[in-house]
């Protein structure tokens, strides 16, 4: 089925698309509250606690964000390898500069600009060099892990008390925590640029068929490159989260977060709409990941199960988002 025809339909029937969009949303809470039914009849007493929901939602934020990056460059078709390694070298420049003396909101800025940059390099060394972008970012990666560790010979660069770490440990109204806050504004604010605005309805026909987008005039080199270095500057917002949790830079934290994003991102799209990538699709993969992880800890399971489960899940989220997409394209 063409795609006027499917808008022709959905146009002429819209309570159709609205019952289908109802019942994606049902199916995603349907998950999430499985989830935190299980682990709550097991451990009711840790598992359902307010306490326990402020480090859910905290550790979510983070996560959130580095998948709704990595989504940008997937949509673009790219695929990024190099935000861990992006998210520790932020993560120690930012704490030095906050050692400074910067002001913190200027130093954020700096540090997220920094990495946005870094991911600018990686979109011109894809798009000038036509170097795979697999292979692009993981060599970044390289590069980044030898410099942070050049610069701090891999130690802490601590923080002290600061309005920095208080806003970053803090909580907003209903006490949920600032960095959660952070991470939803930015993910609402990504989906309705993703839904509303030419430039994210291009970025989606660029990851979906970059040859007829280029023949419809759309400069998809652009496009490839600008997502990469949104990836990064995700990243970047990402590490300085982390950086107030920690209290410190840490140059060693990113590795532990390449394959999570990844899960949240797909997570997202077996959700989504026709097995696409999106923000609030990303930001519903690392809530629903980062509980189930959280139930495992509290359950006392093996340290080895969170790697089985985070495995397992992206590669069914993998196969699903794919499947989807390849319904869609059938019509």
């Amino acid at each position: 089925m063409a795609v006027a025809e499917v808008d022709a339909e959905v146009a002429g029937a819209p309570h159709v698309a609205a019952l289908r969009r109802l019942g994606g949303w049902l199916a995603r809470a349907g998950a999430l509250i499985a989830v935190i039914v299980v682990f709550g009849a097991l451990k009711p007493d840790v598992f359902l606690t307010s306490d326990n929901a402020t480090v859910v939602l905290s550790q979510t934020a983070v996560s959130a964000l580095l998948a709704a990056g990595l989504s940008m460059s997937l949509m673009a078709g790219a695929f990024d390898l190099s935000f861990g390694a992006i998210l520790a070298v932020t993560g120690v420049v930012g704490a030095k500069l906050l050692t400074s003396g910067l002001p913190w909101p200027i130093a954020v800025v700096i540090a997220v600009a920094m990495a946005g940059a870094i991911g600018a390099v990686n979109g011109l060394v894809v798009v000038r060099t036509h170097v795979p972008s697999l292979v692009a970012t993981l060599g970044m990666q390289s590069v980044l892990v030898g410099i942070v560790a050049w610069m701090v010979g891999g130690a802490y660069v601590s923080l002290g008390p600061s309005a920095f770490v208080d806003f970053g440990r803090g909580a907003a109204i209903l006490g949920i925590p600032n960095q959660t806050v952070v991470a939803a504004i930015v993910c609402v604010a990504g989906a309705l640029a993703m839904r509303y605005l030419t430039i994210g309805r291009n970025l989606q026909a660029v990851g979906a068929n970059p040859e007829a987008s280029r023949l419809a005039g759309i400069n998809v080199d652009g496009y490839v490159a600008g997502a990469l270095a949104l990836t990064g500057a995700f990243a970047g917002l990402a590490a300085m989260l982390v950086t107030a949790q920690l209290a410190a830079g840490h140059p060693e934290i990113g590795p532990g977060y390449l394959l999570p994003a990844f899960a949240a991102a797909f997570i997202g799209a077996s959700v989504g709409r026709a097995g696409t990538f999106g923000f609030l699709g990303a930001f519903y993969g690392a809530l629903l990941l980062t509980t189930l992880t959280n139930g495992l800890v509290i359950v006392n399971a093996p340290e080895w199960t969170q790697n089985v489960v985070t495995g397992v899940v992206l590669v069914a989220a993998v196969a699903l988002s794919r499947a989807l997409r390849a319904r869609a394209a059938k019509g």
